[in-house]
């Protein structure tokens, strides 16, 4: 029995002008949808550490931290006082970074 080659894996594709049609190779096709979802998943991978570079420099007055770590303000201040927690000073404001509240 003679070898038959097996015909290429042909896929046709729409262009963006209705009347056209392209025609291109299985594997080309394939690299091409891998190339274009790398791209997207290199986007939203870096959008995702933006919004958690954000978060953990996030700057929360006292009575915002003391909500987060679900305790009193009078604990927060000896918790600041006692330097546990540490703050950041704007003038006479108190800033405390919400990374040191996760990490402590």
């Amino acid at each position: 029995m003679p070898n038959i080659a097996k015909p290429p894996n042909i896929v046709g594709m729409k262009t963006q002008d209705p009347t056209s049609f392209v025609i291109i190779q299985g594997n080309e096709l394939t690299d091409t949808i891998r190339a274009i979802l790398k791209e997207e998943l290199a986007i939203n991978q870096s959008s995702k550490k933006d919004t958690n570079f954000e978060n953990r420099h996030e700057l929360l007055t006292r009575k915002s931290a003391a909500a987060f770590l679900k305790i009193s303000i009078s604990t927060l201040n000896r918790h600041i006082k006692s330097g546990i927690i540490p703050v950041q000073h704007f003038g006479t404001s108190i800033r405390i970074k919400k990374m040191d509240l996760i990490k402590g």
